[in-house]
């Protein structure tokens, strides 16, 4: 699976258009993990798909930053 795979995965279990806005990812993540929370009756499997899902969007956001600081800094070398 590729990372751009991982990526629509991720979007498509959080329910979200648009990685980059911090704010509605996290809102998304918050209420489906409290909602699968096994205590409340929850599925443990889909609690667990949801933190992979906001895993996998922070890391792809992370090594896109670091590819386009490194990019930059070579543009400026």
């Amino acid at each position: 699976m590729s990372v751009c795979e991982f990526v629509q995965e991720a979007k498509q279990i959080l329910h979200v258009d648009n990685i980059t806005d911090v704010e509605t990812v996290a809102k998304k993540y918050e209420h489906l993990f409290s909602v699968n929370d096994k205590s409340k009756g929850g599925s443990f499997y889909i609690q667990s798909k949801v933190g992979n899902g906001i895993y996998f969007m922070f890391v792809y956001r992370y090594f896109a930053l670091l590819l386009c600081c490194s990019v930059c800094l070579k543009s400026v070398a």
